[in-house]
């Protein structure tokens, strides 16, 4: 998914706003990348999200998920403490949203649950949990 939303990203950039840049302002192509790519992958946390979610749903054990996650990511847990770097990791050129959000949203879920639209909870908890690290 991420590759094809670069690939958009890309072609919409090349072809229609390189045109409105002048030549010499190398400096605010390279902002506009950073800023494009940057709101390319925070999207592609939603999807990431909701693949936790669905996988929760299918297996019906969201906690074991979440200690299995706990267990993988403990090395990046220990840096998610410091709030300046759960800032930084909403803001990566990673895919994934943070270990800590992905653990403590599985834990929150019951045994059974069902969720009818996980993409749009999904960028809702995204959203909420980016805002969440600013404050």
């Amino acid at each position: 998914m991420v590759v094809c939303l670069s690939a958009v990203q890309y072609l919409f950039w090349f072809y229609v706003i390189f045109g409105f840049f002048p030549t010499n302002s190398f400096f605010l192509l390279i902002i506009y990348y950073w800023a494009l790519m940057t709101l390319t992958y925070f999207v592609a946390k939603f999807f990431e999200a909701r693949a936790d979610l669905i996988s929760a749903m299918v297996i019906g054990k969201p906690k074991v998920l979440a200690g299995a996650l706990e267990k993988i990511g403990f090395q990046r847990l220990l840096y998610e403490r410091v709030p300046s770097f759960r800032v930084q990791e909403w803001l990566s050129m990673d895919p994934h949203p943070p270990i800590y959000f992905r653990i403590a949203r599985l834990q929150q879920l019951d045994q059974s649950f069902q969720i009818k639209h996980p993409l749009i909870q999904s960028a809702k908890e995204v959203t909420k949990g980016f805002f969440h690290s600013l404050a």
